[in-house]
């Protein structure tokens, strides 16, 4: 008699929780941005920001939220940073007099040209892009997620860091593995001069993008490799539980969320 009022009252808490569930699944959808394929942003601006769109056209202010599509440059000037958001696992930071050229925007595929000044590339934990950044001496590939420094001091001056994760950095003579924590100097026109070393110590541009990667993986919320199932949520009480946003629970004294999963 006992088991048949725990089915009742966990089958009616059942019925009135899906309603509510939905609900919150649809405010969350409205709170989170859609990123349209080919369109990146910027979504922080310190400092005096241009962008240009297109060859040839005129550097134009730029606004934190402004939107970047394929071809266009994003300069900052002194004393000035700036961020683009290429999707929510992948940023692009420029330190101050720095330049890029966004090539491809793509879906999980991106190529930008760090024309000059210091660029800050993060993939977020299970970001999962395929990135190419292109000095004008070498050709920076991350082989997996972490945080890569780029910085031009001349065309035939390329200096490329590891900070967290690793990278492969392609010249036309040469093929190199850069671990974390390791620094690549490439230098002279003809690709034949390279050196590696261990990274300089941190400054306030790896400052601020360490603070910035924080902020960004907060507001990502949970994100999990494609593919993968993770534990959901523990619920107390009698009845069905369920995990958050899609999940599958079971009976018991506590009741659990089972395992859901996010795609990426």
């Amino acid at each position: 008699m006992k088991s048949a009022r725990y089915v009742l009252i966990a089958a009616l808490a059942g019925a009135l929780a899906m309603p509510l569930m939905a609900q919150r699944r649809g405010r969350d959808r409205d709170r989170r941005p859609e990123r349209e394929t080919g369109v990146a942003r910027l979504s922080s601006v310190i400092g005096e920001v241009t962008r240009r769109h297109g060859e040839g056209n005129p550097m134009v202010h730029a606004d934190a939220r402004t939107p970047l599509v394929s071809g266009d440059w994003v300069a900052t000037a002194t004393a000035s940073r700036a961020e683009v958001r290429l999707d929510e696992s992948n940023f692009i930071r420029l330190g101050p007099e720095s330049e890029i050229r966004l090539v491809q925007l793509g879906e999980r595929s991106f190529q930008v040209d760090v024309i000059r000044g210091k660029v800050s590339y993060t993939m977020l934990k299970h970001g999962e892009a395929d990135v190419d950044l292109r000095a004008p001496n070498a050709n920076i590939v991350p082989r997996k997620d972490g945080v890569y420094r780029v910085e031009v001091a001349a065309m035939d001056d390329t200096r490329v860091t590891v900070r967290k994760g690793e990278a492969e950095v392609l010249t036309p003579e040469h093929s190199v593995i850069l671990k974390k924590n390791k620094t690549l100097a490439v230098r002279a026109s003809d690709h034949s001069q390279r050196s590696t070393a261990s990274a300089a110590p941190k400054d306030s541009f790896d400052d601020w993008n360490q603070r910035r990667d924080r902020i960004m993986e907060q507001d990502r919320g949970p994100v999990y490799r494609r593919g993968g199932w993770y534990p959901g949520g523990i619920h107390l009480g009698y009845g069905w539980g369920w995990g958050y946003p899609w999940g599958w629970g079971g009976w018991g004294p506590w009741g659990y969320g089972g395992f859901y999963r996010r795609p990426v």
